[in-house]
């Protein structure tokens, strides 16, 4: 999966320009005006964790549904941090659901 994703940036030179554009132009700015914005979202939010993630903490998503007025939080099994690699067909049976 990392191969798949990463090759891309190895092989040309034009997609590491991009690349480097992009991670060069990310200031915090951007995403702590997000954060402050995430109180006021009124739409409902489905945050999927992996209970074998060792990357993005489990705190992590529980803060952020502490903080979006209608937010559903839901554990996948037996996945790690890529739930849509590890358990596409739940990851797609939560979306459904939710979607309705």
């Amino acid at each position: 999966m990392l191969d798949s994703s990463l090759r891309p940036a190895y092989d040309s030179g034009e997609i590491r320009r991009d690349l480097r554009r992009f991670l060069l132009g990310v200031h915090p700015r951007y995403t702590l005006a997000a954060a402050e914005a995430l109180p006021g979202f009124g739409k409902p939010v489905l945050l999927v964790r992996a209970a074998d993630d060792r990357i993005f903490p489990a705190s992590l998503f529980d803060r952020l549904a502490a903080v979006l007025p209608d937010a559903r939080l839901v554990t996948v099994a037996d996945s790690g941090a890529f739930v849509p690699e590890d358990q596409p067909d739940e990851l797609a049976r939560l979306i459904m659901d939710f979607a309705g």
